[in-house]
């Protein structure tokens, strides 16, 4: 048991008041290296319990009550001063830790118990004290209080992450509704302290100047002792017992102090003075100092930034080496860059991902803006600079050095041997290494050794037998060179080494370029094959696996027996398909135009091949036109010329023709005309020929799209139309259902039967293929609509259907009982965003159309609970809807589609991201507004979103008068004031006449929609 009492004891945590009954543990306390309670929250304590103290505890009782209570009131003063003693009055610190409302009092005690009556003359009201008459230890008092006066104002105007404080507080007049930093008094004390800020300034500026000594009171210089009667406050105190502070620590602190202040009240002149005059006395510092907790990289920011915007520079010799490879960078030329870097290769001050990065830049930037050589200059610096880190340096260093030739070699030679004498024992080795390293590289010994021979620093690295190994790789690189020359062949072309004409072949996409490598590698064939018989080399197509070309050209050339022709076409051809997918277009074409030019060499004799495949070049050139035609729809109108070729081109399937186009061309025409609307043409010129097998699919899925199609186009109003009644809009139903159950079926892996090879109906993903080629507004609206239709109908559930338009033309209709409606929801997903992706406005739509897309999206969003996005579409449906704010919505089927339903909903998805105050703000556009709703938003506090910042946007006065309520309530008078200035607007009385009250309604929905539109849509 005794154990256990020493145990207990060992971990008991003393309370404040055993300091007050024996002040001699205080030192001891807080002398241990962690002491429990800390510091801070021992001062809290005290400080906190001092501000209780009524007036009746201190005046009602018997002679010796009442000295025990002064004796007690005394203590739970100076026990708190004898604490900032050992804090070294950090006033940064106690704004950290404590709140301001313990920081006020504890200050002010300091002030007064240092000052005497003297601090009752140092108020903006009755300032009458020479400064020049105070006392070393008053100094000190008067610096500590005015420096925590404009760390306030900093403080309060500077956004600060909040401080997480352990210590509970209960604060005298703290209620339980509110919190510290709500509280009225705490607005009423910052309100008072940011009125003293220039006056604390004008203090501080005259102290520090006039200070020639600067005394700070230690513990033992609060005496315990309380007062006579009628005697001055700290009277009692031994302030000859002091200890002194370093005038420049004292200077260098409240200058900077003074510079934050004229900083954040942007008298920026001000503030460049005392951050000027901070920065050179924190040079003549030592490096840890008791009274300046000034951060020297703060320092030099705020100087920075206030020197450019007064426009007194630091001279550029004088800036760190950062500030300098930024000017350097941006300068003409990069004027003064190698300089930077080559300083920076030995002190490492510059972030190596900044070099890097400009070394990229300095490679793809073009010729005129960089001088010569500039390139390789900055890859050696770098790779100099990783080399004597020991990081990896680039492997692409030693092309670049055989590039640069000689002169390269001489540049990053003179540059090591600069740097030689400055090395290191340890970096000497590396550089050697590193030498020895990109020596063996081909093609670096003729450039490196001999100039590596001549440079007497660098070669002193090198024993006599690693120099005779490396001049002998220089001969075996010299005798190889004589070699190759010797053995070249003149076959009428120029003979390139294998390897360099291949990397050309893959590389190159200019028909000039391309034609003579084509030829020099024919040539280099025929010589490899000189004096052998057949001809068993491979096929051009072969050196690369993505070169490909349609069947039937390729079946096409391998009856042309010119070899240099048919490599030709084979590579042009193979890379417009290359370029085609990449949407280069231009190149692209002119690739197939030098095909075509290549194949009009041998159209003449060659048993008439050359035709053939001319026929097909033109037919595939057709269809990278309507590629690119399709590509860039809807922001183009030269699709007549294209149309009529495409009929053409489908009209030689008649059978009278030898050459007809493939499925692929065929697809490609058949799509230009569905997007350039040519669909009567369409439809006669398909029922007229014989389609192949494949193409089945995709003509039983567009005839009955077109023919519907057709009749929404027809009439402006689908509703009234005579001809609804037809057979088009069900058999069109049909074959989407007949998709969709397929599609359902490969999902569920229910199909048990054998698919054919060409089935009548066509799969997901040739359906979503075709999706994205279809740039057509009313087959846009017909899928959506249908796909929408159907979706609703396999979800039941009519709170969360989607948006669609014309839902009259589907309503008799009936799903299947096979249907998926995830799959269903992904097809209508992937039309609408495919539908808003090339038509997000109105400029090539009508606006009805345009929005009902939008909603749409919206709808499918927020049925997933994707409420961010929702909210996104929903705006974007407004905006659309209004001409971004510009008019009132069309008077048809857009006006419901912005009103009530769409604000509705983004309230829901508001309040479920968590901004109740945007939620509650929305529930104005309502008709009648929902009180309930937008009530229980505004008082809900766990938002995320500000309310101040939508106060602008508030035109219903009863929402006014409850925000009004609720800021009072709450203590938070700056905000309440904000609301009252709201509420003083005339244009907003509820007796001004409903065009007055319409007007000003719109003007604050308008600023609310883009206020929305600026978090949302940027």
């Amino acid at each position: 048991m005794a154990s256990l009492s020493t145990t207990g004891a060992a971990i008991s945590r003393p309370a404040y008041f055993e300091f007050l009954l024996k002040p001699s543990m205080l030192e001891e306390h807080l002398s241990q290296a962690d002491p429990d309670p800390s510091a801070i929250d021992l001062m809290t304590q005290m400080v906190c319990n001092s501000l209780k103290r009524t007036a009746s505890e201190q005046c009602i009782g018997n002679h010796g009550d009442v000295m025990l209570m002064q004796r007690k009131g005394h203590m739970l003063v100076v026990l708190p001063l004898r604490i900032l003693t050992h804090l070294n009055y950090d006033v940064q610190l106690l704004l950290d830790k404590l709140p301001l409302e313990m920081c006020d009092p504890l200050l002010n005690y300091l002030l007064l118990e240092c000052l005497g009556p003297l601090a009752a003359e140092l108020t903006p009201a009755s300032f009458s004290l020479d400064l020049a008459t105070l006392l070393p230890h008053q100094v000190h008092a008067a610096s500590v209080y005015f420096r925590y006066v404009l760390a306030a104002v900093v403080a309060s105007r500077v956004p600060r992450p909040p401080q997480h404080r352990n210590t509970p507080l209960n604060l005298p007049g703290m209620s339980g509704e509110g919190t510290s930093e709500y509280r009225e008094e705490r607005e009423v004390l910052l309100a008072e302290l940011s009125s003293k800020g220039d006056f604390a300034a004008r203090i501080l500026d005259s102290l520090v100047v006039g200070a020639t000594q600067v005394m700070a009171p230690v513990s033992t210089s609060f005496s315990l002792s309380v007062p006579n009667l009628g005697a001055a406050k700290g009277s009692t105190h031994n302030f000859n017992n002091c200890i002194e502070i370093p005038l420049q620590q004292f200077k260098c602190q409240v200058h900077y102090d003074l510079g934050l202040f004229y900083f954040v009240t942007e008298r920026y002149s001000d503030a460049n003075h005392h951050f000027t005059q901070a920065k050179e006395l924190f040079a003549g510092l030592p490096e840890k100092t008791d009274h300046c907790s000034v951060c020297p990289s703060k320092l030099r920011a705020y100087n920075n930034s206030c020197s450019a915007i007064c426009g007194r520079s630091t001279p550029l010799l004088q800036r760190t080496l950062l500030d300098r490879f930024t000017h350097a960078t941006t300068a003409v030329n990069y004027q003064g860059l190698l300089d930077v870097l080559s300083q920076d290769d030995l002190t490492h001050e510059l972030p190596l991902y900044l070099r890097q990065k400009l070394q990229v830049d300095l490679m793809a930037a073009p010729p005129h803006t960089t001088t010569q050589g500039l390139f390789f200059q900055v890859c050696c610096h770098n790779v100099m600079r990783c080399v004597l880190e020991e990081k990896v340096w680039d492997p692409r260093f030693p092309g670049h050095l055989v590039t640069a030739g000689k002169q390269g070699a001489l540049f990053l030679l003179q540059l090591l041997s600069s740097k030689v004498g400055q090395l290191s024992s340890k970096q000497r080795p590396l550089v050697h290494q590193f030498l020895m390293c990109i020596n063996v590289q081909e093609g670096v010994s003729a450039v490196l050794v001999p100039s590596l021979m001549a440079t007497a620093p660098l070669a002193n690295l090198f024993s006599h037998l690693e120099m005779l190994d490396m001049w002998q790789g220089v001969e075996e690189e010299n005798q190889a060179k004589l070699m190759r020359q010797a053995m070249d062949v003149n076959y009428g072309v120029e003979l390139l080494d294998d390897a360099n004409l291949i990397w050309e072949l893959i590389h190159s996409h200019e028909p000039v370029a391309l034609r003579r490598a084509v030829t020099r590698y024919v040539a280099s064939k025929q010589q490899q094959q000189h004096g052998q018989s057949g001809n068993n080399h491979k096929d051009i197509l072969d050196l690369h696996d993505k070169w490909e070309i349609p069947s039937p050209i390729r079946l096409t050339l391998t009856r042309i027996p010119s070899t240099l022709h048919r490599y030709l076409v084979s590579i042009f051809v193979a890379k417009a398909q290359l370029l085609l997918q990449s949407k280069s277009w231009v190149e692209s074409c002119d690739l197939l135009d030098a095909a075509l030019k290549a194949c009009g060499e041998v159209a003449d004799g060659e048993r008439g091949e050359g035709g053939r495949l001319y026929k097909m070049l033109t037919f595939l050139k057709l269809s990278h036109n309507i590629h690119k035609w399709i590509h860039s729809l809807p922001h183009t109108d030269d699709g007549n010329s294209l149309a009529s070729e495409a009929k053409l081109c489908l009209m030689t399937l008649n059978g009278r023709e030898d050459v007809v186009p493939w499925i692929s061309i065929m697809n490609w025409c058949v799509m230009c005309l569905v997007n350039a609307r040519d669909w009567g043409s369409l439809v006669t010129i398909l029922s007229g020929l014989q389609m192949p097998s494949s193409s089945v699919p995709l003509m039983s899925f567009l005839r009955p799209l077109l023919e519907t199609a057709h009749i929404l186009d027809s009439s402006p109003s689908p509703s009234t139309h005579p001809h609804l009644d037809d057979e088009s809009f069900p058999r069109f139903w049909k074959t989407m259902v007949k998709i969709m159950d397929t599609a359902s079926q490969h999902r569920k892996g229910q199909n048990s039967k054998p698919i054919e090879r060409y089935s009548e109906t066509m799969g997901m993903t040739e359906f979503l293929e075709l999706v994205y080629i279809l740039k057509e507004p009313t087959c846009l609206t017909l899928l959506t609509s249908c796909l929408g239709a159907l979706y609703n109908k396999l979800l039941g559930e009519p709170s969360a259907e989607v948006h669609i338009l014309y839902p009259h033309l589907w309503s008799s209709m009936t799903p299947s009982k096979e249907s998926d409606i995830a799959t269903v929801r992904e097809a209508l997903s992937a039309v609408v965003q495919h539908a808003i992706k090339y038509f997000p406005g109105a400029d090539h739509v009508s606006e009805s159309v345009a929005t009902s897309w939008h909603m749409t999206a919206a709808d499918l969003s927020y049925t997933s609970e994707d409420h961010h996005s929702a909210v996104c579409h929903y705006l974007t449906a407004v905006f659309v809807a209004t001409n971004y704010l510009r008019s009132d919505p069309a008077e048809d089927s857009t006006a419901h589609l912005v009103g009530d339903y769409a604000i509705r909903k983004m309230v829901r998805c508001c309040m479920n991201i968590g901004c109740y105050t945007q939620a509650g703000l929305l529930c104005q556009f309502l008709e009648p507004l929902d009180y309930s709703t937008a009530l229980r938003c505004l008082q809900d506090r766990s938002g995320v979103d500000g309310m101040d910042a939508y106060y602008h946007c508030l035109w219903d006065v009863t929402l006014i008068e409850f925000i009004l309520n609720t800021h009072h309530k709450r203590g938070e008078i700056q905000r309440r004031d904000a609301v009252l200035k709201v509420m003083g607007q005339l244009e907003i009385n509820s007796n001004n006449n409903e065009e007055i009250q319409r007007e000003a309604a719109k003007v604050r929905k308008h600023r609310l929609l883009r206020a929305l539109a600026k978090q949302y849509l940027s």
